[in-house]
């Protein structure tokens, strides 16, 4: 007998996963949006020992990110509570 037939695959646990505050998800597309605005603006980038080269250019996405979710904590520009009326139907 094949003792691999008799196991069953294990079921997920209903009722356990959570989806996302539609809050949350709105003020997700307004960081996305200020993160994608700040890249257009661009980053001046800085000259000297310490400036410059693939490193910085690699890691402004993640300087831009950080100011997006930034200015979102602090209010941002309003946009969240827009998207959460449409994500809502209203």
């Amino acid at each position: 007998m094949n003792d691999l037939a008799t196991i069953r695959p294990a079921a997920a646990p209903v009722g356990k996963h959570k989806p996302p505050e539609m809050h949350d998800v709105a003020q997700s597309l307004e960081r996305a949006f200020l993160a994608e605005m700040l890249s257009f603006m661009g980053v001046k980038e800085m000259s000297g020992e310490f400036g410059g080269g693939a490193g910085e250019e690699q890691f402004q996405t993640f300087l831009r990110d950080a100011h997006a979710k930034l200015i979102v904590e602090k209010g941002g520009l309003g946009l969240s509570g827009h998207f959460l009326k449409n994500l809502k139907g209203k």
